[in-house]
């Protein structure tokens, strides 16, 4: 009976579940201590999060970006595994960081390349591909990668003249000059 009376008086005065109520209500047992909302929780931490992320971004935008070795390494990894994996809008922020850095660097230049490539923007990677086919410390399989690049991308312009040349001389490389 009692436990009905229990029932009753907290579905009709209480929004609380009744389970609440008969366990609150156990004599002998410690009066329940008020739980902190979330926001009492979760409120400061979420503040100090907040306030950090914009002084760090002021200070991203103040202060010139330097990378180290390892920082190149880590962002060309991770940029050649989202181009790898067809993401290559994702990698192609931080290959233009890489090659802003450092415009040598021939690696984060051909990817950037390629990134471009997977995104149609053709115009933007025949400058980046004519601009490492200036750097002359190129190996034989990588000139001859970016001559198929090359080709490509004059083919996909629709510039066919400028498409057959790099063709041509994609297969004079590939087959020992017998073209």
């Amino acid at each position: 009976m009692a436990l009905q009376h229990f029932v009753q008086q907290s579905t009709q005065k209480s929004s609380q579940p009744v389970l609440d109520t008969v366990v609150n209500s156990v004599p002998g047992k410690p009066e329940p201590v008020a739980q902190p909302s979330q926001s009492q929780l979760f409120g400061s931490s979420q503040q100090k999060k907040a306030a950090t992320a914009e002084s760090s971004e002021d200070n991203m935008m103040r202060a010139p970006v330097t990378l180290t070795p390892h920082d190149r390494e880590v962002l060309s990894s991770l940029a050649a595994v989202q181009v790898r994996y067809n993401r290559p809008a994702e990698a192609v922020p931080y290959l233009m960081m890489l090659r802003k850095t450092d415009p040598s660097d021939h690696q984060a230049a051909r990817l950037l390349a390629l990134a471009l490539m997977k995104l149609g923007n053709w115009e933007q990677a025949e400058l980046i591909l004519a601009d490492i086919n200036d750097m002359d410390d190129n190996d034989a399989a990588t000139y001859s990668i970016l001559t198929f690049y090359r080709g490509l991308v004059a083919f996909k312009q629709r510039k066919m003249s400028a498409a057959r040349h790099w063709i041509k001389r994609f297969r004079a490389l590939v087959t020992g000059g017998a073209a």
